[in-house]
């Protein structure tokens, strides 16, 4: 019984949630990115840092950055909440969005990684954090047209999962989903020849622990072991948020071992270079990254 009334109260918070967003995106749709952008991220930042879910937030920046007082840290989720609530409303526009017009808001550093890749093809593996608007990496590589699989999580409300997962479908050519089965289809992607985008910033229950901010943290290892096993790129994509909706999308050089072990020492090591510089970026601007997740275990805290 008890479980039944859980199931049913999650079905009417998923149900409320998609036609919350529905009935906003429809209003919103028709009004300017800067516009939509700048009001609720204005509204967000005198309202979500009270959330209770903030409380993990606070205690991940006291953790990794314990040099802070009181009031950096609040700045930091403060503008968190700003950034994610911006990135959930900006969807509304993405699809309207050409990067590589001559008056675009986005800033596209690296291009010349992107024409490689689309003048020799995959395979490749994209990587890269919740860190401002993440979803414009994949998409300064489509518009210019690369064919990328994005991976994405899976979220617990069906309904705004499917909802999301529509949305994705204007941002890249193909959506799988994290898991077995996902990496499944990744591994076969690749093998044909194509590239995958995927968020490598949290925690998963597979994966090393690898330091991260000088803390062990458990760190996804599969696509940096795919990446050595199919001899294919394993690229950084960094993205950041500039004022008034701009931004700047920056495609890094591939990450390659600096050392000449096996298998498992090469993973480790490309996993040490990728939370060296997932922090060098959140350390730029921590307020445009998701401290919301359990990234350190508990007894850290």
């Amino acid at each position: 019984m008890k479980r039944k009334i859980k199931e049913l109260i999650r079905f009417f918070i998923d149900f409320l949630q998609v036609a919350i967003i529905g009935l906003l995106y429809t209003i919103l749709y028709c009004l300017p990115l800067a516009w939509v952008s700048n009001g609720i991220g204005f509204i967000a930042r005198f309202s979500l840092p009270y959330l209770p879910m903030s409380r993990r937030a606070y205690k991940n920046v006291e953790l990794v950055m314990p040099e802070l007082s009181f009031a950096e840290r609040k700045k930091i989720i403060t503008g968190m909440w700003e950034n994610l609530a911006r990135v959930v409303f900006e969807y509304i526009s993405l699809p309207r969005l050409k990067i590589y017009e001559s008056d675009s808001r986005v800033e596209v550093v690296g291009s010349e990684i992107i024409e490689q890749l689309h003048k020799n093809g995959g395979p490749a593996i994209l990587f890269l954090a919740h860190l401002a608007h993440w979803e414009l990496a994949t998409m300064a590589g489509t518009q210019k047209g690369l064919k990328i699989t994005q991976l994405y999580r899976r979220l617990n409300y069906p309904l705004t999962d499917k909802l999301i997962h529509f949305v994705h479908k204007k941002i890249a050519q193909e959506v799988i989903t994290k898991g077995p089965d996902g990496a499944r289809k990744m591994i076969e992607t690749l093998r044909k020849g194509g590239i995958v985008s995927v968020l490598l910033d949290q925690k998963l229950r597979e994966g090393e622990l690898i330091p991260f901010f000088g803390l062990p943290a458990m760190t996804p290892s599969a696509p940096a072991r795919i990446a050595l096993k199919l001899n294919c790129p394993f690229i950084p994509i960094q993205v950041e948020r500039l004022p008034n909706a701009h931004f700047r999308v920056t495609y890094h050089p591939p990450l390659k071992p600096r050392v000449n072990g096996d298998l498992q020492e090469q993973t480790t090591d490309l996993l040490e270079q990728m939370n060296e510089l997932f922090e060098s970026w959140i350390r730029q601007h921590p307020e445009q990254w998701l401290w919301l997740h359990r990234r350190w275990p508990k007894n850290l805290h």
